[in-house]
């Protein structure tokens, strides 16, 4: 199954840059109210874009993300926030990655929550304004954009298929980065790890 999907791409250090990548200051001021006739506060979606950023590939909530932009904007509701996450599910920018919940027997209450990613991990990167020596120090977020990368390849190499990526986790605490899924039933696993060596200045 898996030669049928090639090998994912290996996620590249100056991808990462947010020196020449998509100006999330851009999506904020102008593709949001060009392309869905509506006009919002570009700050206010820079931080909500920002927050997206920081728990990129988790199953974060609607509430977080609400509490995050609230930081500038204290009055916006969960409901303001959840439009939002729709909006830019409609332009392409936010991409839902649907939990997997197969039949086992098992008394483990499965989680049924998407993850959200960022179509572009170099979006995320600048959102953050992490470039690659930033991102060598900080492994986690480094994780969880390579984990982006990598869902975002699988969608499309799925796709060809007529299949799905989605992910799998349950109240035992197993889970499952990414769960290919085909029509016909089959399945496979795949995990996310990264690792950095340092080089001689400890970066």
């Amino acid at each position: 199954m898996f030669e049928e999907f090639g090998e994912s791409t290996a996620f590249d250090q100056h991808a990462v840059d947010h020196q020449g990548v998509v100006d999330e200051a851009s999506i904020a001021r102008t593709d949001i109210a060009r392309l869905a006739d509506v006009q919002h506060e570009p700050d206010v979606i820079k931080q909500f874009i920002a927050g997206l950023a920081r728990s990129v590939a988790t199953e974060v909530t609607h509430r977080t993300l609400t509490a995050d932009v609230r930081a500038i904007a204290p009055t916006i509701n969960v409901e303001t926030i959840a439009g939002y996450v729709r909006l830019l599910q409609r332009l392409l920018i936010i991409e839902a990655q649907p939990a997997w919940t197969p039949k086992l027997r098992s008394r483990a209450r499965l989680r049924t929550s998407p993850k959200l990613h960022l179509v572009d991990a170099s979006l995320a990167a600048a959102a953050l304004g992490a470039g690659p020596r930033q991102l060598q120090r900080d492994l986690a977020t480094l994780g969880s954009l390579f984990e982006n990368s990598v869902v975002h390849d699988l969608t499309a190499l799925a796709s060809v298929h007529g299949g799905e990526v989605r992910h799998y986790r349950d109240s035992n605490g197993k889970e499952i980065d990414a769960v290919l899924t085909l029509p016909d039933g089959r399945w496979g696993a795949v995990e996310n790890q990264t690792w950095w060596r340092a080089d001689e200045d400890g970066y």
